[in-house]
């Protein structure tokens, strides 16, 4: 009988065993999925803030697609990521409004003077991002 005592408590310490291996074996299969599903939200991000930019259409006059053009690059390039969705939300904002004035023959015209200024004003706000144009 005490054969049997030992060989069950053999087996209860190796079940145990087991079951401890197959905890941490658990936690850290865990863990590296953790880690593949916060590096598939970076780039799910990264793509989102690039598919944002590129989706939209253009203005249709040159000097305010030519500021967008260069606001977004710096925003992708220089501009630290905590920032990003903030700047493009405005720009985003920005280029519905010079969409609707361009459709305005009225407003039309002076949407060219408008984002030469602008321009301008982004060149020296955005160079503290070592963005220059």
């Amino acid at each position: 009988m005490s054969q049997r005592r030992g060989a069950s408590r053999a087996a209860a310490i190796l079940l145990l065993a087991t079951f401890a291996l197959s905890a941490c074996e658990t936690k850290q299969h865990a863990d590296a999925e953790l880690k593949a599903i916060d590096k598939a939200k970076e780039v799910a991000a990264a793509a989102s803030l690039h598919a944002d930019t590129t989706v939209e259409e253009d203005v249709g006059i040159p000097e305010c697609d030519d500021y967008i053009r260069k606001v977004e690059a710096c925003i992708a390039s220089g501009v630290p990521e905590n920032e990003r969705p903030g700047l493009q939300s405005k720009l985003d904002a920005q280029r519905k409004r010079w969409r609707a004035g361009a459709k305005s023959e009225f407003d039309r015209p002076a949407m060219v003077d408008a984002c030469r200024s602008a321009a301008a004003s982004a060149n020296h706000d955005f160079a503290g991002y070592d963005c220059h144009w």
